[in-house]
């Protein structure tokens, strides 16, 4: 970053923004420039973000066999006010699933009588046979190869996470993904905005799967580069996040890689549009 405001300094660019840009950024940077300062600013960075105090309490249906980990997620979840209801294996899950109510599973791929992958797609069926909309299934396991990313996100799972796993990473992936759309912070400004810029990401999803069929990964760079430049903008860090992955799996021509996040962002989306149209 240094060297590039310097670089800018030296071709008398008075200011240096990154994508994706806040508004308060711009505009105060407009203003800096109209009142006459000439210099590049180096941004400072952004401050860490902490799990939010006082979010409402979920439910949760873990589905793990093991006792260590059982009791390491029970110690994560102590103080956060969610309480977990536990499954020790996949049949279970399906079980207490279908005849409870759960804001989140946090989903372990192995276990015994029926693993992960199953307890997964026979709740996704479930769901589907009921018109329920998709509670977000959080896969837990030890590998994190792409090709198991991707078999956890086929499964029907909304993400994969990476045992062993730290406190801050498991909160922030239930935040993430149990937050309604309306508590996203997105400017006013910008809000009307929101709608075509979802729609354009979900024509990404098939663009993407269409140019890695044809070996176009230049185009899924270059798709995953503009959402890594925008999708803060408008509020969706998690799209950020997804681009800028995509992006890299391009760059090396990671096929199952590329799938496996563009599967992510097909499903991040579609939460989305079941969030913003439930009652």
């Amino acid at each position: 970053m240094r060297v590039l405001v310097a670089r800018g300094r030296e071709l008398g660019v008075a200011a240096y923004l990154v994508k994706p840009v806040k508004r308060a950024e711009l505009l105060e940077a407009i203003h800096a420039t109209g009142a006459g300062a000439t210099e590049a600013v180096e941004p400072t960075a952004a401050p860490r973000t902490e799990i939010a105090t006082g979010a409402r309490a979920l439910r949760i249906l873990l589905a793990e066999d093991s006792a260590d980990n059982i009791l390491l997620i029970q110690a994560y979840l102590r103080h956060s006010g969610h309480v977990a209801d536990l499954a020790g294996n996949g049949e279970v899950a399906v079980q207490k699933f279908i005849a409870g109510t759960y804001d989140v599973v946090l989903m372990d791929v192995q276990m015994p009588v029926m693993d992960g992958y199953s307890a997964t797609r026979r709740i996704r069926e479930w769901e589907r046979a009921n018109g329920a909309g998709p509670v977000p299934i959080l896969a837990l396991t030890a590998h994190a190869l792409p090709e198991e990313v991707r078999k956890s996100l086929d499964a029907g799972c909304t993400a994969h996470l990476t045992k062993p796993i730290r406190k801050d990473t498991l909160l922030r992936a239930i935040e993430e993904h149990t937050a309604e759309p309306a508590s996203v912070p997105v400017d006013s400004g910008v809000a009307e905005l929101v709608p075509g810029f979802l729609a354009n990401r979900r024509k990404d999803v098939g663009a993407i799967t269409a140019s890695v069929e044809q070996g176009d990964y230049e185009n899924v760079r270059i798709l995953g580069h503009n959402m890594k430049g925008s999708g803060g903008g408008y509020g969706f860090a998690r799209i950020t996040e997804i681009g800028a992955l995509l992006e890299g799996a391009a760059a090396r021509k990671a096929n199952s890689e590329i799938r496996a996040h563009c599967a992510e962002l097909d499903r991040y989306l579609k939460h989305l549009h079941v969030k913003a149209n439930s009652p």
